[in-house]
């Protein structure tokens, strides 16, 4: 039996082609686009936290909601967020992009009022027959069992509440109660709406490919590694609903 022995060129050689082979396997990139937000800069560290924990590079941009849309929706960027998860599969299957299978964070959202008007919240959950005035950011218009009145104006839609000149507002409880304590409005009541997840946008037709399943595995790490609760511990408390009234 011969005794074989590689020369060292040859030994260099063959080390430098696997080292080339591990940087093709695992040096992936991706394209992120963060929506342009107070709470950026938290959205930003998640995914990068998430490419750390799975070895890959996130490449991220922050802009603005409606950017961020057309270039999901264009097949443009690989992951958005964040995602609020519409609900309803049928409106969900009529959009342009796919969501993550895994789910960042829960989302409480509030329905604020005019004490002195009373809204059938069963109603508005089976389509709004009885025809509310009822505001919604723009970017949420079609994700609850109604089509809401597009606002861009946060600040507005709740002094309009406060004034009785609509019937009602929705959004997250986090920013609807910063801006409604901000305000001082003492005409609008607070009731609790729904609880919604925030998730990641990807490419249509992505749930369930490897991106997804890198970025369930991404939060499962991070959890574990105690980073998830670092950067979204105070989003996921926020998310709870807090029964109070102005």
């Amino acid at each position: 039996m011969s005794n074989t022995r590689r020369s060292p060129v040859l030994i260099v050689a063959i080390a430098a082609a696997l080292s080339l082979n591990v940087v093709s396997t695992f040096a992936q990139s991706y394209n992120v686009a963060v929506r342009q937000l107070a709470t950026s800069d938290m959205y930003v560290n998640l995914i990068k936290a998430i490419g750390e924990a799975m070895n890959v590079t996130m490449n991220v941009q922050v802009m603005p909601g409606g950017r961020v849309n057309y270039l999901i929706e264009n097949k443009q960027t690989d992951i958005i967020l964040p995602d609020l998860r519409i609900p309803d599969p049928g409106k969900r299957a009529a959009l342009k992009f796919d969501d993550s299978t895994v789910t960042m964070y829960n989302l409480s959202f509030v329905l604020y009022t005019n004490k002195a008007k009373p809204i059938d919240i069963a109603d508005l959950k089976k389509g709004n027959k009885k025809g509310y005035k009822i505001e919604t950011d723009v970017s949420q218009i079609n994700t609850f069992e109604f089509v809401g009145i597009p606002t861009t104006n946060l600040d507005a839609s709740l002094k309009k509440v406060n004034d009785g000149t609509i019937d009602g507002f929705i959004f997250s409880q986090s920013t609807g109660d910063a801006f409604l304590k901000k305000g001082g409005y003492k005409n609008v009541k607070r009731s609790f709406y729904g609880i919604y997840d925030m998730a990641f946008g990807l490419q249509k037709g992505q749930t369930g490919g490897s991106l997804d399943k890198l970025l369930t595995e991404g939060i499962a790490r991070i959890k574990a590694n105690k980073k998830y609760e670092a950067i979204l511990g105070q989003a996921v408390k926020d998310g709870i609903y807090q029964d109070w009234q102005p």
